[in-house]
């Protein structure tokens, strides 16, 4: 699992220097969605739909909604399902920038 979460790491690094590349101002952020396992301090940990485990790093410009209303990060739970738009980090980690409350897509 811990292979996976890396190479998934490295391929959204490699995308994202691409498309900073083609225009930095216009550069997309990848949106993961899954079930918050916890969140602990400043990490958000997530188990994604095919069931493997990430971790994002929450900053004080990590801001998070409930529909489009603001909350605060200590209002998400362990059992509810997120969307959460990150960026690299320049230690090679994931930066939450956007968190959402989604419904699940089997609900």
């Amino acid at each position: 699992m811990r292979t996976t979460a890396t190479l998934l790491t490295a391929v959204l690094g490699l995308c994202c220097l691409a498309a900073a590349a083609q225009d930095p101002a216009m550069a997309a952020m990848p949106t993961f969605l899954g079930t918050v396992k916890g969140i602990d301090g400043k990490v958000l940990s997530l188990e994604s739909d095919d069931g493997n485990s990430m971790q994002f790093t929450c900053t004080r410009k990590t801001v998070f909604y409930d529909g489009k209303k603001r909350i605060k990060a200590t209002d998400l739970k362990p059992g509810e399902y997120v969307s959460v738009q990150a960026k690299m980090a320049p230690d090679q980690t994931l930066d939450a920038v956007v968190v959402r409350r989604e419904q699940r897509p089997d609900a």
